[in-house]
């Protein structure tokens, strides 16, 4: 199966710089976004919060037929979510293999020092909501890193050129 279609998906910690990242992709490359944050949005949940469990499942139903949706209309996409667990990663990605799309996991590679850093920022000038602390120590502590067995692109902010990660895209 020629797969010419192509599915992003967006990995990385809390303030790790997906969002961001996917709209200027979406954005430069005209792929259609899907954001797991807007979808907890409309029922009044925000990134940062401690969101149970059934609602992260819910979301996640609504993102995989908000996908479907896009894969019928033979849309490249791009999805923003931490993606922190492989199972989750890996349900996508059948979805995607079942419409013929190949899956591509962006894992923005940022330090915890840099992650604890923007949030400190993010405090002081509240540009987006916060992250409770011990959400955050829950997330860092379960987040499951993409493995070399995934077709998988390595961004370092602190590092790497992101018009080179651009250009990889």
């Amino acid at each position: 199966m020629n797969k010419d279609k192509i599915m992003f998906l967006m990995c990385g910690t809390a303030f790790s710089g997906k969002t961001t990242l996917s709209k200027k992709i979406a954005q430069l490359a005209g792929f259609s976004r899907i954001s797991f944050d807007e979808i907890n949005e409309k029922k009044g949940y925000f990134p940062g919060d401690d969101i149970p469990q059934n609602v992260w499942a819910k979301t996640s139903e609504e993102a995989v037929l908000l996908l479907e949706k896009e894969m019928e209309r033979k849309n490249n996409i791009i999805i923003d979510d931490t993606f922190c667990f492989r199972f989750l990663r890996d349900h996508f990605k059948s979805v995607a293999d079942q419409y013929g799309y190949q899956t591509v996991i962006i894992f923005i590679d940022i330090s915890e020092k840099e992650i604890r850093k923007r949030i400190e920022e993010n405090r002081i000038s509240k540009i987006r909501s916060d992250i409770q602390d011990t959400v955050l120590e829950n997330h860092l502590n379960v987040f499951e890193k993409p493995g070399s067995d995934e077709n998988v692109i390595i961004y370092n902010p602190e590092k790497d050129d992101i018009d080179s990660l651009l250009n990889k895209v």
